[in-house]
């Protein structure tokens, strides 16, 4: 992205004054989040630079940031110069937009904006369990 979201720029600030408060750095009530989706789930998400552009053209986004889509979704339309369909870009994964590029057009494989998937493989693994897989592959 090249430029921050004023929204998000927003909501940032008063996540600092809110932390502020909690650490009793300032005093005050907690301000509520508005202009964006605060995500809250208890399961661990990772972020990928998805989905590419499978063709040439101008990018109609079809979820907003914050949204969650399933696998199968419609994410985003390419369209011509004269709006007419060129391609639909439809989710192979399930997560939520973190956010979508400032472009309006894309080539071919550009990646179009930024997501969180459902990231449900162990962050640390034991040498003893890598050396088990290798000893014993399947």
């Amino acid at each position: 992205m090249k430029a921050a979201d004023p929204y998000c720029r927003d909501a940032a600030i008063t996540s600092l004054v809110n932390l502020m408060r909690w650490s009793e750095m300032l005093v005050g009530n907690f301000k509520p989040i508005t202009g964006v989706s605060v995500i809250k789930s208890k399961e661990y998400y990772r972020y990928l630079s998805y989905p590419l552009a499978n063709e040439t053209g101008i990018i109609d986004f079809q979820k907003n940031p914050g949204d969650f889509f399933k696998k199968g979704d419609l994410l985003a339309i390419i369209r011509s110069i004269d709006g007419s369909l060129i391609s639909k870009i439809k989710s192979e994964l399930e997560g939520f937009v973190i956010g979508w590029w400032n472009n309006i057009a894309a080539y071919k494989g550009n990646t179009l904006g930024m997501v969180g998937v459902p990231d449900r493989l162990p962050m640390v693994v034991s040498w003893k369990e890598i050396e088990s897989k290798e000893s014993n592959p399947k």
